[in-house]
């Protein structure tokens, strides 16, 4: 009886002590497109009511300084691959379904890590 309680109380601690020890942080990255800097709620602005948004903000991390393109295609290169868009071939313009160009495929990207 004692060895089993032993034994419980050791891989119930090793558990317990496993999902402390490796527990990753949840992240959750906002990118929006046509988005100006003052059109959110917790920017003190308010222009639009974003009170979902603006939780998320009082809860998290407001990364104020930042550099982004101003077409959608550059930005989101750069988000997937951490690199600038001038050497991913994606710094010019927008592109469309249908169109021949785009990420090359020996890139790593960001859930691939």
């Amino acid at each position: 009886m004692r060895f089993s309680l032993l034994l419980f109380y050791w891989i119930y601690s090793s558990l317990w002590l496993n999902t402390i020890a490796y527990k990753q942080p949840n992240i959750v990255f906002v990118l929006a497109d046509d988005l100006g800097n003052a059109d959110l709620g917790f920017t003190g602005v308010g222009a639009v009511k974003t009170p979902n948004l603006d939780e998320l903000a009082r809860e998290g991390v407001i990364l104020r300084q930042h550099y982004t393109q101003s077409v959608c295609t550059p930005t989101r290169g750069a988000l997937l691959t951490g690199r600038y868009p001038i050497h991913t071939g994606l710094q010019h313009d927008v592109i469309y379904p249908g169109s021949p160009q785009g990420l090359p495929l020996d890139e790593t990207t960001l859930p691939q890590i």
